[in-house]
């Protein structure tokens, strides 16, 4: 595992039992970044929001959670090997203008933890030509 390596989100649940030194709160609740998630372990490394800190729980105290990797800042299906990650990148940005990058990138992150898995329909919308 690299840190600053994405592999997935979840959404934390609001008793979840946490071990951080930021303290429970600041993964309570709280959708957040996962750095690892160990199916052997069943458990997650997640960075906290503010960046500052780590929080290390079990999978039973996620609600939602989901496996992607990222390239430049967009969220991937995580089966793409690199190469493949960068046309899909450069699809995206070719499509969505600068400005909405952080909205796109939030619903793909909303859509995906409502079906616990990568869900790229938004991306797939942007992506087709629309139909007339």
């Amino acid at each position: 595992m690299a840190l600053g390596k994405i592999d997935g989100y979840c959404l934390v649940n609001i008793d979840a039992d946490v071990m951080s030194t930021l303290g429970a709160k600041a993964f309570q609740g709280k959708v957040v970044r996962c750095e690892e998630i160990n199916e052997g372990t069943k458990s997650i490394l997640a960075l906290s929001n503010c960046g500052k800190g780590l929080g290390m729980f079990d999978f039973k105290d996620t609600k939602f959670r989901f496996r992607c990797s990222q390239l430049d800042g967009w969220i991937t299906p995580p089966d793409l090997d690199h190469i493949e990650r960068m046309g899909y990148v450069a699809a995206l940005i070719q499509n969505v203008p600068r400005k909405d990058k952080d909205l796109v990138t939030k619903m793909v992150i909303s859509h995906s933890l409502s079906k616990g898995e990568f869900c790229s329909i938004v991306y797939d919308r942007i992506l087709q030509p629309q139909k007339k």
